[in-house]
């Protein structure tokens, strides 16, 4: 509330921190293969996935 009795000072408002988007190697696929991965045209990756079925 902004008219307490007896308030001295202000409280400044905190501020919150952004969480930080990080990329991690999972078991079985290092960093560099999911990079590789996800920067590939849709094209290529739908025909890779074609081939795999």
């Amino acid at each position: 509330r902004k008219h307490k009795k007896g308030q001295e000072e202000e409280q400044a408002k905190r501020r919150t921190r952004r969480t930080q988007k990080f990329n991690r190697a999972i078991v079985g696929a290092s960093l560099n293969d999911i990079l590789a991965k996800r920067n590939m045209k849709p094209e290529i990756r739908k025909a890779q996935r074609d081939q795999a079925i």
